[in-house]
């Protein structure tokens, strides 16, 4: 039983050993630990000022014409093509009444581009911050144009009340609230 007893006590010393062994190289990883996440929290730091530095320094926002003409060179091609093979088919009724109701191709582009230029038009939208992302936002904004010239010619919509537009006489301020409305995509007409 002694030697039991001797053997136990060793053993006891020997676990007794091991954990204090395993505790110093627990603090001793812990420790190593916590210096590599200064070193990562500072690298880190470091390449957050970094980028930051230089997002600031180097990335310039495009001007309105680069904007304009990045529209153009990106979607242009695919809208004339677009263009050429559409046709509409629009009735508006309000209270009721037919207030404004054409269909057929769309106007042609020298047409619309001579009364509304491309540029100047897609500006407009830009200034307003309508935004143009894809290849359906830039037919709608263009398109439009084809349903304002329409309805130039139809002053009797420009006093109806078609589309929520104030009822107005004057052709200048109907054209600016109708272009105001696509702007708003609830309140925007279809084009």
């Amino acid at each position: 039983m002694e030697q039991k007893a001797e053997t136990a006590e060793e053993q006891v010393e020997r676990i007794q050993e091991q954990v204090e062994e395993f505790r110093d190289n627990a603090e001793e990883r812990v420790e190593r630990i916590r210096e590599r996440m200064e070193e990562l929290r500072d690298a880190a730091e470091n390449h957050s000022e970094r980028i930051h530095v230089e997002t600031r320094t180097s990335v310039e926002q495009p001007t309105e014409p680069d904007r304009v003409q990045s529209l153009v060179k990106r979607f242009d091609t695919q809208y004339k093509e677009r263009h050429a093979a559409s046709t509409i088919s629009q009735v508006h009724v309000l209270n009721g009444v037919e207030v404004l109701k054409y269909g057929g191709k769309l106007l042609p582009l020298t047409e619309m581009d001579e009364h509304y230029p491309r540029s100047e038009w897609l500006q407009k939208f830009l200034d307003k911050n309508i935004t143009i992302e894809n290849l359906h936002d830039y037919c709608r904004c263009l398109n439009a144009r084809d349903m304002l010239m329409r309805i130039q010619k139809k002053p009797q919509v420009w006093t109806s009340g078609l589309f929520d537009i104030p009822p107005t006489e004057n052709w200048g301020t109907y054209q600016e609230a109708y272009i105001n409305q696509l702007a708003n995509p609830e309140k925007a007409p279809h084009v």
